[in-house]
């Protein structure tokens, strides 16, 4: 069950979560997905590889990377933030000299910041 709250999730059990990408990202306006692991541990699956995440980690996204997150512990508690092309847009040099190809190169499925 995923309760969302302005932004934050409560995962309770997230076993049963498909896998997804964001195919059409010139369509949608989420271009990064970050998993801040606030508390307990989960795996973040990304790519076909999987990460073990415990507190103070934060896993980065390329939208269109398959991922998916999973945990059985009861008491794991995330802030899930989905980051929009807008938000990188307001300095549109920065945005086409290296966010536009970041997230259009296939070989950036994600980032893994542990604590």
């Amino acid at each position: 069950m995923i309760e969302t709250i302005t932004g934050e999730a409560l995962i309770h059990s997230v076993r049963d979560k498909i896998s997804h990408w964001h195919d059409n990202i010139e369509a949608i306006d989420v271009i990064i997905e970050a998993i801040d692991v606030i508390r307990g541990r989960a795996y973040c699956l990304v790519a076909g590889e999987k990460y073990s995440l415990e507190e103070g980690d934060i896993c980065i996204v390329n939208s269109r990377a398959i991922h998916n997150l999973m945990t059985d512990d009861k008491d794991l508690y995330i802030k899930r933030y989905e980051i929009s092309r807008e938000f990188f847009t307001r300095n549109e040099k920065i945005y086409r000299k290296y966010i536009e190809k970041l997230i259009n190169d296939e070989r950036f499925s994600h980032i893994i910041l542990k604590k």
